[in-house]
């Protein structure tokens, strides 16, 4: 067979592949990555805020975001650590350790743990940062409903974590400490507050329209 036709050949068993329906140890795997990933982003914007700012042990109380470290250390081994063990991905690795018969969540339940706590957490970060208006973690509110729908979670689901995402946010508006606002103010705010759900909840619906069925 010439180079052209294996080639050729190549290229029609990718779109085979491509073509393969979609299994719950893949979106674990995916979930898994995407956990990563925002881990990551979290732990680069609070070292990026701890910049110029005294040096001493995380560990310690004080005005900077020690607190936020240590958050985000319990949260990175709590939902990660909930994916590993799901029932779907531990087939990988539960072989190795015999008839032992360890305990796990199904990876729709183990998703929606991890979808929840991601939530709460980016909550209490924006909290502890200024409110939804200031800190740099409130964006990651927006990308949420967005990543489920990828992850293929159900309708309730995805509606469940707009309507979280939401509230959480709306409730960080009002988190900004020392700020004296006046009518003014309050009616950017308002007007922002409402462009931004306006456009969440226009991206979310898009998405779940437009989602890679299985």
């Amino acid at each position: 067979m010439s180079l052209r036709g294996r080639s050729t050949l190549d290229v029609d068993e990718e779109c085979v592949k491509l073509g393969e329906p979609v299994t719950p140890i893949g979106i674990t795997a995916a979930a898994l990555i995407m956990q990563f990933s925002l881990v990551v982003i979290m732990f680069a914007a609070a070292f990026i805020m701890r910049i110029g700012v005294r040096h001493s042990p995380f560990w310690r109380e004080g005005q900077d975001t020690s607190a936020s470290l240590w958050l985000l250390i319990a949260f990175s081994l709590l939902t990660i650590g909930i994916l590993l063990i799901s029932e779907e991905f531990s087939t990988m690795w539960v072989p190795l350790f015999g008839s032992v018969d360890l305990p796990g969540l199904s990876w729709s339940a183990s998703l929606a743990v991890v979808f929840t706590a991601d939530l709460v957490c980016i909550s209490a970060l924006a909290a502890a940062t200024g409110g939804s208006s200031l800190s740099p973690f409130a964006p990651l509110y927006f990308v949420m409903p967005p990543l489920s729908i990828f992850l293929r979670s159900s309708l309730v689901q995805v509606v469940c974590y707009f309507l979280l995402a939401s509230v959480l946010f709306s409730l960080g508006l009002r988190s900004a400490r020392g700020i004296d606002l006046g009518v003014s103010e309050m009616r950017a705010r308002t007007a922002s507050w409402v462009v931004a759900i306006a456009c969440f909840a226009l991206a979310t619906l898009v998405g779940y329209l437009t989602r890679p069925l299985p």
